[in-house]
Order: structure tokens, then C-alpha cells, then sequence
């Protein structure tokens, strides 16, 4: 490692944030409500980057991608079901923008208004994008001819 990396390095490893001014009720009490599986062998600690207390363990499931393949592409889910669901998570992202925004700013030192004015509008924006992709695409990704506006020729 060159010199100025280790500067650097060193610089990253010795920061010091400021305590937290921010306002977290939300998410003490999403903490102290919700329910975490059973730790296993395969858990992690998540902690608050900018007071260093641990938030809470969560247990990652042996079969994870699995589980993953199964959410990104639920065969019991027709094309209508789908798309409704990717708009309820989008109005369910920006019900809850407080709450995502105080996670954010625990788990990574992100500012609330940060979050809550640039990052949940574009993740809402993310999700009723891609809520109209079941109803236009095939599975193999092609465009279903029954939504083309003109013939292909």
C-alpha cells in the first residue's frame, strides 16, 4: 500500500462522528416491535455507525438466494398481482419515509432530510417504474405484442 492510501486509511479508520442529533423514536420503536428469526449460526450484528451501540442480530437463512429468486420471481404470481404489489411497496416506502430515513441514518451516518428528500422519492419513483414492466414483458423479456402501439413489420 503506497503511502497516501495508508493516509488515507488512516484518516477513514480514526474518523469520529458526531453524536446523533437526530431524532430516532421511530425506529426505537420499529426495534423494540418487530420480531427477528432465531439467530443462527449465520447472524450478524447491526449496529449505529455514529453512537457505535448495537441496534439489533439479525439471523441470515442458510438458503438465502433461494429465498431471493423466490421474492425477484414468484412463479404463483400473475403479471396484475405483481405490478400491484410493486406499487403498494412504492406507497409503502413513502408512508413509512421516516422510518426508512432514521435507518438510514443510523446504519450508514446519512442525514434524515437527506433521505427523506432525495433517496424515498426516487426509491418510490424506482418501484412504480417497474411496477408497469409485468404488464408490458414477457418472462423471456420480450415486449408482449398485445401492448406494442404499432405492428412490427
Amino acid at each position: 500500500m503506497s503511502k497516501r492510501d495508508t493516509s488515507v486509511k488512516h484518516i477513514f479508520d480514526h474518523m469520529n462522528y458526531r453524536d446523533c442529533i437526530e431524532k430516532m423514536d421511530k425506529l426505537d420503536e420499529w426495534l423494540k416491535t418487530t420480531f427477528f428469526p432465531t439467530l443462527g449460526p449465520n447472524s450478524i450484528d447491526v449496529n449505529d455507525v455514529i453512537n457505535k451501540q448495537k441496534l439489533c442480530s439479525v439471523s441470515i437463512p442458510e438458503n438465502i438466494d433461494q429465498l431471493v429468486d423466490s421474492i425477484l420471481e414468484p412463479d404463483d404470481l400473475d403479471r396484475q398481482k405483481r405490478s400491484m404489489l410493486l406499487e403498494k411497496l412504492a406507497t409503502s416506502v413513502e408512508q413509512n419515509s421516516e422510518l426508512l430515513a432514521q435507518i438510514e441514518a443510523a446504519t450508514r451516518g446519512i442525514l434524515l432530510r437527506d433521505t427523506k428528500q432525495k433517496v424515498v422519492p426516487i426509491l418510490k419513483e424506482y418501484f412504480i417504474y417497474y411496477s408497469t414492466f409485468p404488464l408490458q414483458y414477457s418472462i423471456d423479456g420480450k415486449i408482449r405484442a398485445d401492448k406494442l402501439s404499432a405492428p412490427i413489420l
